[in-house]
């Protein structure tokens, strides 16, 4: 696979809001899409997570028909994560904490124009909460849909940036 980034839209929030949609970005042009949240600052602790837009209408697809897994590395050793069945990816860019002035992020993310395709996601991510942590996540959206884009939630979050690219 090449390795190519096209850039295709960024979005930024801020204001202690718990949502960011990004919206048409997805389209049959691209198969791979990365996701890159280079910052998002806090006023609380939380997992930060994201779910789709349908393309049919441009709503959040809030069923729960997506699982996540997440390994999480930190000081005092090895974590593991399972989430299933969530009307969200939960723990997508690792824990989200106060102590954290600058999480990072970066979600690989395939097929997600495709409607005869299940949705599938890997990530890798940096943060801080006692200690500098790492986590590596899986997923995947049961749904054989379109997706147009991606809707972020943050909980209580005060500052986010984002920025979706196509792989070539």
């Amino acid at each position: 696979m090449a390795t190519n980034l096209q850039f295709i839209k960024s979005a930024t929030a801020s204001g202690g809001v718990s949502t960011l949609d990004i919206s048409n970005c997805f389209s049959a042009k691209y198969d791979v899409y990365e996701l890159f949240i280079p910052k998002v600052d806090t006023a609380s602790n939380f997992y930060p997570s994201f779910r789709f837009l349908k393309a049919s209408d441009g709503t959040a697809d809030t069923t729960a028909n997506y699982d996540s897994a997440a390994l999480l590395l930190g000081a005092t050793g090895l974590g593991e994560i399972r989430y299933t069945n969530q009307t969200s990816i939960i723990n997508s860019f690792g824990f989200a904490s106060t102590n954290d002035a600058n999480n990072f992020g970066r979600v690989t993310i395939y097929n997600p124009f495709d409607s005869s395709s299940y949705t599938f996601i890997n990530g890798q991510s940096v943060f801080v909460y006692s200690n500098l942590e790492g986590g590596k996540t899986i997923a995947v959206h049961k749904v054989a849909q379109s997706n147009s884009g991606i809707q972020l939630l943050f909980s209580n979050m005060t500052e986010v940036k984002a920025s979706i690219y196509g792989v070539k």
